[in-house]
């Protein structure tokens, strides 16, 4: 269960970097298996320039650190008429069968945040506790920290360098 916690954070914590353009995707968790070995999120909002709206759905296999088979789900309404949540129904839809394979539906909690909007705390690091203790406690604290180091980009013809974190 440890793992999944970080594989969460870790999702919400690459969410947060710097963007590009004014296109800032929203990430809803849709859960875990009851076991903790699944854990499934979606990404979704409405693309820069072309109003495009979009959903992605991503199901990681927690125990192999990889994306179960068929995801991610992607669904782009290249037509601005259509509307973000019927776009989001679509890729719901589509994952329906993954989901409920794997009874995807326990909630998990939200233990620690960092969204792109947050502008005053660290963007690399974040720490915090797994439970809300009302007393104090003498539980140490999660820490998890992102670090960001140069690559070069030979296929990459505009950039010299890319910066993977």
């Amino acid at each position: 269960m440890r793992r999944a916690i970080l594989i969460f954070l870790a999702v919400f914590a690459m969410s947060a970097g710097p963007v590009a353009a004014a296109d800032n995707a929203s990430s809803l968790v849709l859960g875990f298996s009851p076991d903790g070995r699944y854990f499934a999120f979606e990404e979704y909002g409405v693309q820069d320039g072309s109003g495009f709206p979009y959903s992605t759905i991503y199901v990681i296999d927690t125990a192999s650190d990889q994306w179960v088979s068929g995801t991610p789900v992607r669904v782009l309404d290249q037509d601005e008429t259509v509307t973000l949540p019927a776009a989001r129904g679509k890729a719901l839809d589509k994952a329906h069968p993954i989901l409920s394979s794997r009874h995807i539906s326990e909630p998990g909690a939200l233990v620690a945040s960092n969204p792109v909007t947050e502008t005053s705390a660290d963007p690399h690091f974040v720490a915090f506790r797994a439970r809300d203790y009302s007393l104090p406690t003498s539980a140490k604290p999660y820490e998890l920290r992102l670090d960001e180091y140069e690559l070069p980009a030979p296929d990459c013809p505009d950039m010299d360098l890319g910066q993977p974190f």
